[in-house]
């Protein structure tokens, strides 16, 4: 590869990292292409990205960024899956491919300055996404507004059942 070519690689892998909110080192080794691709839109989806590079490249990238911890693990054939919206989703897009092929295994992950491990990146895979919190906190204060809302109206309802009934007794007299 011609250095200008490897430094715009660098130059490029180093402006996702610091975009991500989260990074997963993934080793692709016996994943075929469709498995890849079809990995590289799910991610898309749900707004991350998978970039295949070779090591020294990226050892060179992660070099005085919050990342550096994971040069570490940079041996083999490695993938690194960037996350720019909720990494929790895409942890469980990673983990869910992790689980159904078995040639494509996750080295560690880094989320808020924090190095993971396997078993740590399964454990975020089962919490809850942003969004499923944001209902359940949706719910949470609801709840005690409708029955507030149900207490409110209950005598005017009282009222309106009472007055139907006389209006009735009336009309049958």
């Amino acid at each position: 590869m011609e250095k200008i070519k490897k430094s715009q690689v660098v130059s490029s892998l180093k402006e996702k990292i610091e975009k991500a909110n989260g990074l997963l080192l993934t080793d692709f080794k016996g994943t075929n292409f469709v498995e890849l691709s079809e990995l590289r839109n799910k991610l898309k989806k749900i707004g991350g990205d998978i970039k295949i590079a070779k090591n020294t490249l990226l050892k060179i990238a992660i070099r005085s960024t919050y990342a550096d911890e994971l040069g570490k693990f940079l041996d083999g054939s490695n993938a690194v899956v960037f996350s720019y919206k909720d990494p929790v989703e895409v942890v469980k897009a990673v983990v869910s491919a992790y689980k159904t092929q078995p040639l494509f295994k996750i080295k560690a992950g880094i989320m808020d300055g924090k190095i993971l491990n396997v078993k740590d990146l399964e454990f975020v895979s089962k919490l809850p996404s942003k969004n499923e919190l944001r209902g359940k906190l949706v719910q949470v204060i609801a709840g005690p507004l409708q029955g507030f809302v149900r207490v409110l109206s209950g005598p005017i309802r009282g009222l309106v059942i009472a007055l139907n009934q006389i209006q009735k007794k009336k009309e049958a007299a």
